[in-house]
């Protein structure tokens, strides 16, 4: 581990609790470190705070990315009028249900998707063996904080009703996490001594690095995927027309000029850049603009 942290902006110091303010300290002193970013809705995660974002040198944490590779957000906002559709609540709640699957285990298993024929699952034996799980999984929304929910949209001036989606890679994701999480620790302890197991890292110059670079960005692909189809059904089974359609990852690693962008549960915030930042189901969520800050 380096002796001092390398650079931390912490936005709302105020509002974080003190372990992961902590831990993301700890994630600064790696070798390969840059800079990073602690969010003011941050908490205590698995080896990144949720809420973190961390800029690597030539290195990809598959710890630092998650266990739902592309957890992601998707918002569909539809043409048709509050009060209409405050008339037919009952009957859109029920297309919902139509539309998607939660919990652990398969899905109707029903689609065919151009994600499916992708020539990176059979980059290695580790990815392919993912891809019947991926299949049974495709267009399903998962569990945990996860949800598919109409609401009363505010957005441009205007208010509509819209459906947001909260989920990520599902089963696929999480065992390719879990296998490159292992093969992470191994590769940085023949590096390195002293660095606790989940803040270990891939070289993107090792064979192994781009490997997991390619699986977490199919990933990333299959996420987009699942919600593409969700949002598609509904709009079949429901008969509303998309006006517009916003959406952002928020597991996930970037690749750019200064180094790879991880960020754990954080929404990117790029100047002009529209995102999504999830609450609970049931809860408000927000539409939000970059500041590039």
């Amino acid at each position: 581990m380096n002796k001092s942290a390398r650079p931390l902006n912490i936005w709302g110091k105020e509002l974080i609790a003190s372990n992961a303010i902590e831990q993301m300290e700890t994630a600064m002193q790696i070798p390969p470190a840059i800079r990073g970013a602690l969010l003011p809705d941050a908490h205590l995660g698995y080896a990144l705070p949720i809420g973190g974002a961390i800029l690597l040198d030539n290195a990809i944490s598959p710890s630092y990315i998650g266990y739902d590779i592309s957890c992601m957000m998707m918002l569909s906002i539809f043409n048709i009028p509050i009060q209409e559709f405050e008339k037919h609540r009952e009957d859109f709640a029920q297309s919902l249900r139509l539309s998607t699957f939660f919990g652990i285990g398969k899905g109707p298993n029903r689609y065919d998707h151009p994600v499916m024929h992708d020539k990176r699952w059979n980059l290695s034996k580790r990815i392919n063996k993912v891809k019947s799980k991926a299949q049974n999984q495709l267009g399903t929304s998962g569990g945990g904080n996860h949800f598919a929910d109409l609401m009363k949209v505010e957005f441009a001036g205007r208010e509509a009703i819209g459906l947001l989606t909260h989920s990520g890679s599902r089963g696929a994701g999480h065992n390719i996490a879990t296998t490159y999480a292992k093969l992470a620790v191994m590769e940085t302890q023949r590096y390195y001594s002293g660095i606790p197991r989940d803040h270990s890292w891939l070289r993107l110059d090792d064979d192994i690095g781009r490997e997991y670079l390619a699986a977490s960005q199919l990933m990333g692909d299959y996420a987009y995927a699942n919600h593409e189809l969700i949002h598609e059904e509904f709009s079949i089974i429901s008969a509303l027309k998309v006006n517009k359609m916003i959406w952002n990852r928020h597991n996930y690693a970037w690749i750019t000029p200064e180094g790879v962008i991880h960020r754990k549960g954080a929404t990117p915030a790029k100047k002009g850049l529209i995102g999504l930042i999830p609450g609970s189901s049931g809860a408000s969520s927000y539409i939000v603009e970059g500041k590039g800050n």
